[in-house]
């Protein structure tokens, strides 16, 4: 589906930015403050990448928030170490899957279709870890703006027209988005969210083991099961047995300039990481971006079809022993070398070309990131989901967290007479689905000591994982500075269906290309995904840009 948000009263020129010391970018401009602000009293970036995202819950409800979770990407550079924190709704362990099959609804909507949040206890740990300031200063911007109201950003404002009539059920949600007149609230209308402060409040005077073993966990459970739809399997065991994963991340070397440094199964970061391995071989330069750009795109989108192809294969890794093996592959610089002989330069090909029949994996279109980076060199890429736009529609009576509708992200088997669907990303018990979001830092390599180059992540179902990877190439290998890399026309591929999405606005000769070379074209009137991004230039300089498709001001010093 197409989408084109307001630009009314948005300045795009205020959407790059340069500082000296320290930046904080994200699709809102408000949130983007409240980091900076963390970062000059002396937090960390993980302090001040929590307080964004808790901001960012708070206005950016239909995105982000409490009833969700998140991956995040943590680069220390004192110590010269990187951590992956997996902090995503997890599936209840009285799950069943066979429930789901051939029922989009209960999947979709209602409390059926949630998953125990992780994003607190995700923030909980993170902190303890890694944080410097007081746990409830970093709370302070959010309950005050909960409290005392924001205005619906142009963003939100679509979702709302677009997502929430589709429901009758969805009363608590109508009720927080809709005027007194009846009609749906629009951006500038001011929002106040008293429940969900109060519950903002309560974390702060107790710590997150009240919301997963305490008395808020029961308020919680009977927000879940008040909720419309479907009857949900999660019980208070659900919360309290639930674990943040700190893992190892993705790491691998893009033309031995740089380190990229993802998140990894089972989020979208290996099959970012696999499609830059890929490209990795053919050693682009500005001159190919300049001479031989439809060739380029070309093989771009091939090295997709191959990278989306094998994303079918991944899955929580708690559950299965192939999944390290598989992410080693796709980070192996042999392997990508086999896989690039196939591309050819002189046409594409079938689905089927690519790898046999699979599955294809649901989408996570409801995604909100943040990017850090910190006066002392050391920086966060944290994304955030409720998967769908509001999730599940529910929304908490006494918390007010509005939950993910996290079940959808998973695949049900279906058998018909004459074929047999198949992906590893099936439901099961304490399972977390798999996800397009893939927050990334990637280093600059040096022979003393290695610093930040870039930090990014974005917004937007599958179409994050090529949009990253695009602003990646066009930044590190085609010589676009940040605010271009950002701003420029983005391509968008799956492997199956053989579509090739471009945004309007990219040059016919570049198009008309494509088709010679046999690509099915479908032109995209919106835009494809949002990235967010920040990078280090000459000059010792740090260079921000908020993605001015959807809004948003970076801001620094």
């Amino acid at each position: 589906m197409d989408f084109k948000y307001s630009s009314e009263g948005y300045n795009s020129e205020q959407s790059y930015k340069e500082f000296k010391s320290a930046a904080v970018v994200c699709n809102n401009e408000v949130t983007c403050t409240v980091g900076k602000n963390i970062l000059t009293e002396g937090g960390s970036v993980v302090d001040a990448a929590i307080a964004s995202m808790l901001t960012l819950g708070v206005v950016s409800f239909q995105s982000a928030g409490l009833g969700g979770g998140f991956y995040m990407i943590y680069y220390n550079a004192e110590t010269m170490e990187d951590y992956f924190v997996d902090a995503k709704a997890q599936a209840s362990h009285a799950v069943d899957g066979d429930f789901y099959t051939g029922n989009e609804y209960a999947m979709t909507y209602g409390r059926s279709s949630i998953c125990v949040p992780g994003e607190l206890k995700g923030y909980w740990e993170a902190h303890k870890k890694f944080g410097k300031l007081p746990w409830s200063r970093i709370f302070e911007p959010a309950i005050e703006l909960a409290e005392n109201g924001f205005k619906i950003t142009a963003g939100c404002e679509t979702w709302i027209r677009v997502t929430v009539p589709k429901l009758k059920e969805n009363k608590r949600l109508r009720s927080l988005v809709t005027r007194a007149d009846g009609s749906f609230k629009k951006a500038g209308d001011i929002i106040v969210r008293p429940e969900y402060a109060k519950t903002l409040r309560h974390i702060v005077k107790h710590g997150a083991d009240e919301f997963y073993n305490g008395s808020m966990t029961n308020d919680i459970l009977k927000d879940i099961h008040d909720g419309f739809g479907f009857p949900s399997s999660i019980s208070h065991d659900d919360f309290a047995q639930y674990k943040v994963r700190i893992e190892e991340s993705v790491k691998m070397t893009l033309n031995d300039d740089h380190t990229l440094i993802t998140s990894g199964a089972p989020s979208g970061g290996p099959v970012l990481a696999y499609i830059l391995n890929i490209l990795n071989g053919y050693h682009f330069t500005e001159e190919d971006w300049k001479k031989n750009r439809v060739l380029t795109y070309h093989r771009i989108v091939e090295a997709i079809k191959f990278a989306f192809y094998k994303r079918t294969h991944i899955e929580d890794p708690y559950f299965s022993d192939e999944v390290d093996e598989l992410v080693n592959q796709m980070t192996c610089e042999k392997h990508a070398e086999e896989i690039k002989r196939k591309i050819d330069d002189c046409r594409t090909y079938s689905s089927e070309h690519y790898g046999e029949k699979m599955a294809q994996v649901p989408n996570d279109p409801g995604t909100a990131h943040v990017g850090v980076i910190g006066p002392d060199g050391s920086a966060v890429a944290i994304t955030s989901t409720i998967n769908h736009p509001f999730g599940s529609n529910v929304v908490g009576e006494r918390t007010g967290i509005i939950f993910n509708d996290q079940i959808n992200g998973f695949f049900f088997l279906e058998k018909s007479e004459d074929s047999l669907t198949y992906s590893k990303n099936q439901i099961g018990p304490g399972r977390r689905a798999l996800s397009s979001t893939c927050p990334t830092i990637i280093l600059n390599n040096s022979s003393t000591a290695a610093t930040v180059k870039m930090i990014l992540g974005g917004a937007g179902s599958a179409r994050i994982i090529n949009s990253t990877a695009l602003t990646i190439m066009y930044h590190l290998w085609f010589g676009m500075n940040i605010n271009e890399s950002v701003k420029s026309r983005r391509i968008h591929h799956i492997w199956d269906p053989n579509t090739l999405e471009i945004e309007k606005g990219m040059d016919e000769e570049t198009i008309q290309g494509l088709k010679n070379l046999g690509h099915k074209i479908e032109m995209v009137s919106g835009y494809l995904s949002t990235v967010q991004a920040i990078s280090r230039i000459p000059g010792n300089k740090i260079a921000a840009k908020c993605d001015c498709r959807k809004g948003g001001y970076p801001d620094g010093y």
